[in-house]
């Protein structure tokens, strides 16, 4: 995808290698939390699914806002 002549913009972020790379790492953590949940607070499947999930989008969102504030815009 060819950003040249573009203006930058905020949604342009997700097109990057590091964006790739958090949304691999807060697919892992989620996944992760869910299973500790799920083992260790003796939550049903689904209730563990959830906080998952949330935990992925959680983490993946604070991801973008570091590397927002990390990379400033000229």
């Amino acid at each position: 995808m060819a950003t040249v002549g573009l203006r930058p913009a905020p949604v342009q972020m997700l097109f990057t290698g590091a964006s790739v790379v958090a949304a691999i790492n807060s697919v892992v953590g989620g996944t992760g939390v869910a299973l500790l949940v799920g083992r260790f607070g003796h939550a049903d499947d689904a209730v563990a699914a959830v906080v998952g999930v949330v935990v992925a989008v959680v983490a993946f969102v604070l991801h973008l806002l570091y590397q927002q504030r990390t990379n400033p815009s000229p």
